[in-house]
C-alpha cells in the first residue's frame, strides 16, 4: 500500500514530514470518514485547519482530536450547497487566519434511503437525485468560487476535489453520484486551466473504496443492497488514511505539474509526479473524447 508521508522522520528532515508548516487548510465534510482522516493528516503535516460540515458535534470532536495531537483547528458549521452558508464560512476563515492555502472539497452526498436516488432512473426520487448533485457538484463549485479570489490574489493555493472512479465508468443505479462526480472532474480541469498562470493547482482525487458512513448509507440501504451490489460486488477496501496521505502529497506542491488531472490513491503518485511533463504532453488522466 503506498504512503505519501513518513511520520518517523524528524529533525533535519522536518521540512519533509511537515511540508505544510504555516499554511491554512480548509476541509469540507470534515466531521467523519475521509474528511476526518484528511484533517488529521494535514494537521500532522503542519497546517492549521478550518473544518466545515453540517454536524457541529462531529466537527468539534475532530477539532479536539487535532488539538490533542498538537495542531490548530477551527470548527465551523457549513452547508456547502447553501451560498450564504459558504460565504459566511469563508469570511470566518479569512477573519481568523487571513489566508487560504489549501481547499479540500470532500463534502458529498449519496442518498440511498427510501425514496432516495439509488435505483433505476425511472423509479428514483428526482428531488433527492438533484440534492445529491447540488451537494457534490454545486457545493464544490461554491466553495471553490469563494475561496479562489483569495488564492489568486496571493498567487498561491492548491485545491483537491474528492471524486470517484464511478465518474469514469458506467455506474448504473447511482446516476446522481456518478454524474455529479464526473462533472467535478470536468470542473477540475476547466478551473485548472483558468488558474494555471496564477499560482493555483487543482486536482481531482479518487479516494478508492473507503468504508465510510456515506458509502454505507447508499450501499447498505434496501435499494443499495438490491441494485448497487451488482455494480461493485467485491470492493477492495482501503483505509481512510490512504486518501489522507495522498491529499497531503498533492497539497505539498510536489505534484503541481499534474494540475487539472484525475488521480487515484491506488496509483503511484510519486511516479506520476515525476512523469508529469510526459503526461501533459500526451494529454492523459483527464476526461477526453478520443476518436479513432
Amino acid at each position: 500500500m503506498p504512503r505519501w508521508s513518513d511520520e518517523s522522520t524528524s529533525g533535519s528532515e522536518r521540512a519533509t514530514t511537515r511540508p505544510l508548516e504555516g499554511q491554512v487548510s480548509v476541509v469540507t465534510g470534515a466531521g467523519r470518514g475521509i474528511g476526518r482522516a484528511v484533517a488529521l493528516a494535514l494537521s500532522d503535516a503542519g497546517s492549521a485547519l478550518v473544518l466545515g460540515a453540517r454536524t457541529a458535534g462531529q466537527l468539534e470532536e475532530v477539532a479536539a482530536e487535532v488539538g490533542q495531537r498538537g495542531g490548530e483547528a477551527l470548527a465551523v458549521q457549513l452547508d456547502v450547497a447553501n451560498p450564504q452558508s459558504v460565504r459566511s464560512f469563508f469570511t470566518t476563515v479569512m477573519d481568523r487566519f487571513g489566508r487560504i492555502d489549501i481547499l479540500v472539497n470532500n463534502a458529498g452526498s449519496n442518498n440511498g434511503g427510501e425514496g432516495g436516488a439509488v435505483g433505476p432512473l425511472w423509479e428514483i426520487n428526482p428531488d433527492v437525485w438533484w440534492n445529491d448533485v447540488q451537494v457534490n457538484l454545486y457545493g464544490t463549485f461554491l466553495c471553490t468560487h469563494v475561496a479562489l479570489p483569495h488564492m489568486v490574489e496571493a498567487n498561491r493555493g492548491r485545491i483537491v476535489n474528492i471524486v470517484s472512479t464511478a465518474a469514469m465508468i458506467p455506474w448504473p443505479y447511482d446516476s446522481a453520484y456518478a454524474c455529479s462526480k464526473a462533472a467535478v472532474i470536468r470542473l477540475t480541469d476547466s478551473v485548472a486551466e483558468e488558474v494555471r498562470d496564477r499560482g493555483v493547482s487543482v486536482f481531482a482525487l479518487s479516494p478508492g473504496s473507503v468504508d465510510t458512513e456515506l458509502r454505507a448509507g447508499a450501499v447498505d440501504s434496501p435499494a443499495g443492497r438490491k441494485w448497487l451490489t451488482r455494480v461493485n460486488p467485491n470492493p477492495q477496501w482501503v483505509p481512510a488514511e490512504l486518501p489522507a496521505d495522498a491529499v497531503v502529497f498533492l497539497a505539498s506542491g510536489v505534484a503541481d505539474g499534474l494540475s487539472g488531472r484525475f488521480l487515484s490513491v491506488e496509483w503511484d503518485l510519486h511516479e506520476l509526479a515525476r512523469r508529469a511533463p510526459d503526461i501533459v504532453d500526451r494529454d492523459v488522466l483527464q476526461l477526453r473524447f478520443a476518436p479513432d
